[in-house]
């Protein structure tokens, strides 16, 4: 399974993840949407200061993962986080 992405006119990426990081002062928050392997999407937000502070939700629908990932990054955004870095990484990345 894989997310597709816009990319060109009348063209789609294969996305294997998706990575937004977002920086507050000295601090960075990764939140991403991964690909699994078994058909489940993950939405993970790590502070990067704490990663025992992890948190991870698991989907089966690219949209519902899609959807909490744009909530997150929403929420960031408004708590006065800046979106510092984003970009998708395709499944043939090694």
């Amino acid at each position: 399974m894989a997310i597709y992405t816009e990319t060109a006119p009348n063209q789609v990426q294969e996305v294997g993840w998706l990575h937004w990081l977002f920086m507050r002062d000295d601090r960075a928050i990764s939140c991403d949407v991964d690909v699994r392997g078994d058909g489940l999407y993950t939405v993970t937000v790590l502070p990067l200061w704490s990663a025992g502070d992890t948190i991870t939700q698991t989907f089966t629908k690219p949209g519902d993962a899609l959807r909490r990932h744009a909530e997150i990054s929403s929420y960031l955004r408004a708590s006065g986080w800046l979106l510092a870095d984003r970009g998708a990484v395709g499944t043939d990345v090694a």
